[in-house]
């Protein structure tokens, strides 16, 4: 794709590049990257960032004296 000069239109102000060509060039790239990340995740996917931090936290709750259910 570097290698494909971008579309040119002649306007009465001189020559311009086509907005629309170099808008189907982003998408064409996107679309590519996001296969690739499909593809290789750890490679090509997003960088997720993990800490330690955690806030707030929860507490499970067992209630010995709820019926329980019997699966069938």
């Amino acid at each position: 794709m570097i290698d494909e000069p971008p579309e040119r239109t002649a306007t009465e102000h001189g020559d311009k590049v086509d907005p629309g060509y170099v808008q189907w060039q982003k998408n064409r790239v996107e679309q590519r990257l996001k296969l690739l990340a499909k593809w290789n995740p750890k490679k090509y996917g997003d960088k997720l960032q993990l800490d330690g931090k955690v806030e707030g936290g929860f507490a499970l709750v067992v209630n010995p004296a709820a019926p329980k259910k019997r699966s069938a």
